[in-house]
């Protein structure tokens, strides 16, 4: 008995940590999407490629 509450213990902290760990890298790449936003954001108004759409669009097209 005392065996498998243990057991038990032990599965229920296996799934908290990957539950944990899977909220971890879900935060990760949202903080990355934010990133490269905010990076595309600083060329709104460039058109460095001349095709007559800023950059910042170009950028936004790529992340999506």
């Amino acid at each position: 008995m005392a065996q498998q509450e243990q057991q038990a213990r032990q599965q229920e902290l296996q799934m908290r940590l990957q539950f944990e760990a899977e909220q971890n890298d879900k935060d990760r790449q949202s903080h990355i999407i934010e990133a490269q936003i905010r990076a595309a954001g600083y060329g709104a108004a460039v058109d460095i490629n001349q095709n007559a759409q800023s950059d910042y669009l170009d950028a936004m097209e790529r992340i999506e």
